[in-house]
């Protein structure tokens, strides 16, 4: 290509020199090569520069500069900013692919990962997990049929989602918040500082439905009243399924679940203008075979009649006090004794306590002062302080009242009580209490807690006659489960017959009488359906049976 001529046109000699320099200049470029590359290599290896003019709108596109002309070493650090840059100059079709790599970003570059959120886990938890090892914030899901450890009651054998929050990623500092899926309302919320404290489950109360408290409409059947809650039935209303001795007048209906799981309901219907004319009754729901007991008289608020009528029973007349769990507190064989020998029987029961205390951590802890070996003490002593508050705790906070079997105990005037019987065990089994040495005095340890409460009691009232009553057989540990007591032992490896024996060995040590309901109530794998519920707790049959052992063992004594 021939060189841009000298101007020799009408200019004067020095303006006509310095044009004619920025021509050589020109001219002194290899314009010969032929491909743009060539051409453009050669002039960045001199000392040419390159203008904004030069790289005006389109002066160089994508077809003018091969694939990789440019790379990093003709770049240099910060030749290019956010001011040398138009919107829209630098578009993804102008670069090739591949042409910018990781090599050519710095380490300060913003990149995906750098923008990601911290990590927030989202697992199904492996079966067999103590749910206070879930640690890392995130999301995740327990399944029903994968056992864990350090569940909420109400969540064995359920499914649930778990919430894991830490404060500022450090784990050291934990809340957990436990759902289950079915029923939302059922949550669960504590706090964990790892490696030093786990809390207990305390309910969430954010979900719960308050308690309902409405009238009862007319021709109402009260069998399908089943939420938690106190109801008004009007005189002259029709309602289907009540007492006869009810009908036409006004009554009172509460209903009570055992922790807000529907399916196991118990109702207490009193007449409004006659509180002493009262009666319950047990109501299993769900499932293909549901279960509703008939109503039963509740005895404890009638008056003795004065001067009481001998029936000839060796127990009319006698003041006897029962004391035991949830199949004490909700079951009636207490009023069928009652019932039958005309003997004034006080209910004393706790659902799901033990003879022991459980330990902190454990989801009775909050239900020690219930336990026999605490309820001795409080017998001895007289001092109801801390039961009482234990029961206001529990009503407060775990939506279980126990107030109304406190007050019983405390308007008992020990001094008069004839027989007492202490009906626990199956629960210690089931909650892994250790049986201890037979000479323990260890209050959480069943041998301990037995041989404490027989002096506490007999040491202040030596002239109550004590029975000691063993757990009866169970068809299940957790419901559902058909794990029999006969072949299935608990985590621990222990059987509930051991803590059968147990019982009548430290009874006779102290030279009691105990009577064995486990091998001689006529509970077992055939006869279950016929006695219990739900494989543990009874059916109004299952109380008469035992209710009639009871009686004949104290009407001995």
């Amino acid at each position: 290509m021939a060189n841009i001529p000298y101007i020799s046109a009408t200019h004067d000699d020095s303006n006509r020199n310095i044009i004619n320099t920025v021509i050589d200049t020109v001219n002194s470029v290899d314009r010969t090569a032929t491909n743009t590359k060539e051409s453009l290599d050669n002039f960045l290896n001199g000392t040419g520069v390159v203008t904004n003019r030069m790289l005006a709108n389109d002066a160089i596109n994508r077809s003018k500069i091969p694939y990789g002309l440019i790379d990093e070493l003709r770049i240099a650090d910060n030749s290019v900013g956010n001011s040398k840059l138009k919107t829209g100059g630098v578009h993804q079709k102008n670069i090739a692919d591949r042409a910018v790599g990781t090599d050519q970003i710095g380490t300060a570059a913003v990149t995906n990962e750098k923008l990601a959120e911290v990590p927030f886990k989202r697992n199904i938890i492996a079966s067999n997990t103590s749910l206070s090892t879930v640690a890392e914030n995130g999301r995740y899901i327990g399944l029903a049929g994968n056992s864990y450890s350090d569940l909420p009651s109400t969540m064995i054998n359920k499914s649930f989602v778990l919430d894991v929050q830490t404060f500022n990623d450090n784990q050291n500092f934990i809340i957990q918040t436990i759902t289950e899926t079915r029923t939302p309302s059922h949550s669960y919320i504590r706090y964990i500082q790892k490696g030093t404290f786990v809390g207990e489950w305390e309910k969430d109360l954010s979900l719960t439905p308050q308690i309902e408290r409405r009238v009862i409409p007319e021709n109402a059947t009260t069998r399908f009243m089943t939420s938690n809650g106190q109801f008004l039935g009007i005189s002259g209303y029709n309602y289907a399924d009540i007492p006869d001795e009810v009908n036409n007048r006004s009554f009172m209906l509460e209903v009570k679940t055992f922790n807000d799981n529907e399916l196991f309901v118990i109702q207490t219907l009193t007449v409004t203008s006659n509180i002493d004319v009262t009666y319950k009754r047990y109501i299993r729901d769900g499932g293909a075979s549901p279960f509703v007991s008939e109503w039963y008289k509740d005895y404890s608020l009638i008056k003795p009649s004065e001067p009481s009528i001998p029936t000839g029973h060796p127990l009319d007349g006698k003041n006897i006090v029962c004391f035991g769990d949830s199949l004490t507190e909700f079951g009636d064989y207490t009023g069928k004794i009652q019932a039958a020998t005309g003997a004034n029987v006080t209910n004393v029961g706790f659902g799901g306590c033990r003879m022991a205390k459980s330990p902190e951590g454990s989801n009775r802890y909050d239900y020690n002062e219930m336990s026999m070996v605490a309820l001795s003490e409080t017998v001895k002593t007289g001092d109801f302080t801390a039961l009482d508050a234990a029961a206001i705790n529990l009503k407060d906070n775990h939506n279980d009242d126990n107030t109304a079997a406190v007050e019983r105990l405390k308007n008992t005037d020990f001094s008069t009580v004839d027989y007492i019987t202490i009906f626990y065990g199956t629960n210690d089994h089931n909650g892994e209490i250790p049986l201890g040495a037979n000479d323990s005095a260890d209050e959480f340890e069943f041998n301990g807690a037995i041989n404490l409460t027989i002096e506490n009691i007999l040491t202040a009232y030596p002239h109550i006659r004590t029975l000691f009553l063993t757990p009866t057989w169970r068809g299940r540990r957790n419901v559902g489960d058909g794990q029999e007591s006969d072949n299935n032992p608990n985590p621990s490896g222990v059987y509930l017959i051991e803590f059968v024996e147990a019982i009548e060995e430290r009874a006779n040590s102290h030279k009691l009488p105990s009577y064995n309901l486990y091998n001689n109530s006529g509970i077992n794998q055939y006869t279950s359906a016929h006695y219990q519920t739900d494989g543990l707790h009874l059916t109004d049959k299952g109380d008469e049976v035992i209710s009639r052992r009871i009686a004949h063992e104290l009407s001995g004594m």
